[in-house]
């Protein structure tokens, strides 16, 4: 029997364990628009979406992840996030179709001044296969983070004839640690004087603390949750949080989203908190829709989150609103057991500076 470049494609991947493609706003033309029914897509508004929500999966699952980008130009968009991808090691196979239709020819991603992660470029659309096996070997036995993977245009129906010798070469997978531990704890509302306001970063965070699973994942833009409110966090020994060390505005929502993805297809469930700031969200909301769709009951708390509740609700999610340490206790509580993101603004009764945390 023939068999195409796509239907190679896509029998390695299965090999490798890459069933989940994190797609950027991808044009039809492209082999990875249309996937197997064995395989999920999760499409996002941005490139830069694409590549931090996958790197929040690949750095909870301790595998690699797969994103497809619309374009070379769409790379180039990510740069910043593949930068602080590669700092935190995360391995991410990044394919693109170049902006030529012969990738050899250099184009917008091959003039930037020392390519900022590995790159490697499939002449043909024949060697997409192999260049996948080099990209997979590469992010997992080097551990330096992202490879990009330059690609001619096209479907991916053309033949490869009837051999796939690229398959003797497929790396072994790492091991993933697949232990739940012991089960969630049920949250602890906190019940304060309903006249005791929130009065800094610090105080939010030992509300947030008293009012998650004990095994909750916290992440942080690296800005707004300076060190010494982040202290608080770490009372419990499952306690874990992620925070930008680039604090890049917009981080957190994907990286979180691909966080709780990671967690459900694992079989461990944490729950994964967020807390932001208004500006962070505007720059991915649209991550919100991602997360209605795929039912991830994410929790975003924003400091400074009195009117991001008409846009909020706009991409899907349930608005809470809070200035007292029993209404943020109460809200937090209870939107753990929705199947969709909730976003909890801060009120001016209880506005926050984020500097005297």
């Amino acid at each position: 029997m023939t068999v195409t470049v796509r239907d190679s494609a896509f029998r390695l991947l299965r090999d490798l364990g890459l069933r989940t493609v994190f797609a950027g706003p991808a044009p039809t033309a492209s082999m990875f628009h249309d996937v197997p029914d064995d395989f999920r897509r999760v499409d996002h508004a941005h490139d830069w979406m694409a590549v931090v929500v996958a790197a929040g999966y690949a750095q909870t699952s301790h595998r690699p992840a797969l994103v497809h980008a619309s374009g070379e130009f769409g790379v180039v968009s990510a740069v910043g996030h593949l930068l602080a991808a590669r700092a935190d090691r995360t391995p991410l196979i990044v394919l693109a179709a170049a902006t030529d239709d012969d990738p050899t020819r250099g184009g917008p991603w091959s003039q930037i001044p020392s390519a900022p992660v590995t790159t490697l470029v499939a002449e043909t659309r024949r060697r997409i296969p192999r260049r996948l096996v080099e990209a997979h070997a590469t992010v997992v036995e080097r551990s330096d983070g992202p490879v990009v993977v330059l690609t001619p245009h096209g479907s991916g129906h053309q033949s490869v004839g009837r051999h796939q010798s690229h398959t003797l070469s497929v790396p072994a997978r790492p091991v993933v640690d697949r232990a739940t531990g012991p089960a969630v704890d049920l949250p602890r509302v906190v019940r304060g004087d309903p006249g005791d306001r929130l009065r800094n970063v610090a105080d939010i965070i030992r509300v947030l603390r008293g009012a998650a699973p004990a095994d909750t994942v916290l992440v942080d833009d690296g800005r707004s949750v300076g060190t010494r409110a982040a202290s608080g966090w770490a009372s419990t020994p499952r306690a874990l949080r992620y925070s930008s060390a680039q604090r890049l505005a917009g981080w957190e929502i994907p990286f979180a989203l691909g966080v709780a993805l990671a967690q459900r297809d694992l079989g461990r469930n944490r729950s994964v908190l967020v807390v932001t700031t208004a500006m962070s969200l505007q720059a991915s909301v649209q991550a919100l829709a991602t997360a209605l769709v795929l039912a991830l009951p994410l929790v975003v708390v924003v400091l400074d989150g009195a009117g991001c509740g008409p846009l909020a609700r706009a991409f899907g999610a349930a608005v809470e609103t809070a200035s007292t340490r029993a209404a943020l206790g109460e809200a937090v509580a209870s939107a753990w057991w929705r199947e969709r993101p909730t976003i909890i603004g801060i009120t001016p009764a209880g506005a926050v500076d984020a500097s005297s945390g």
